[in-house]
């Protein structure tokens, strides 16, 4: 009886595993992200440490997917993950939010400190290569960085939406000002609604089901 326990103590936690991860990347999908990052915002608001988010995006990649199909954006998406998650501390939280989109929220971080993290993940990404045929590509990225400075929010999981809904105008930013670059929130910047690709959309109401 202890055995078969423990067996089915192992599956329920394989099931949710595989419940709170991306198949693909191994890091968090949207469900497994968003209840340790409102803890998180929790503690720091108890605390008073800093805490800032990054949302790293791949450049063209729809474009990429079209012209050398699903399994080479694929594999892309899969060595991006990879130097996220070895540029990344065990502490900070990793996600991929969408299609080709992750998220990473950095406890006890200021601004300057994500800044220069994103910049290796920028210089790391930029050092990839990938061969499909006689074509050679170096993927790009853009970086929108944000913190919680003035957000006006009490509540974890609102801080949460604010901090996502800042950061994603910040790398609409950077897209704006011609991709492969870095753009932190600033406080003038008005948040918009960001407009998404089918595919895009589709990955998203994948991942809330």
């Amino acid at each position: 009886h202890a055995s078969s326990a423990l067996m089915n103590g192992r599956y329920h936690e394989s099931i949710h595993q595989l419940a709170v991860s991306d198949s693909l990347t191994g890091l968090s999908n949207r469900h497994g992200f968003y209840p340790p990052a409102q803890e998180l915002i929790t503690n720091m608001k108890r605390t008073g440490g800093d805490v800032s988010i990054l949302m790293v995006d791949l450049d063209h990649f729809k474009s990429l997917n079209d012209q050398f199909g699903h399994v080479f954006g694929d594999s892309i998406l899969i060595e991006v993950s990879r130097v996220i998650k070895t540029s990344t501390r065990t502490t900070d939280y990793t996600c991929r939010y969408g299609g080709d989109e992750f998220l990473i929220l950095l406890p006890n971080t200021d601004i300057s400190a994500a800044e220069n993290l994103a910049k290796r993940i920028q210089h790391q990404v930029d050092e990839l290569s990938f061969f499909q045929g006689p074509a050679h590509i170096h993927p790009t990225i853009s970086i929108g960085i944000s913190d919680m400075e003035n957000l006006g929010e009490n509540e974890p999981k609102k801080i949460l939406e604010k901090l996502i809904e800042r950061v994603d105008s910040a790398l609409y930013q950077a897209k704006l000002n011609g991709r492969n670059c870095i753009f932190i929130w600033e406080n003038d910047l008005t948040p918009i609604e960001v407009p998404r690709s089918d595919s895009e959309i589709e990955f998203l109401l994948e991942s809330l089901t």
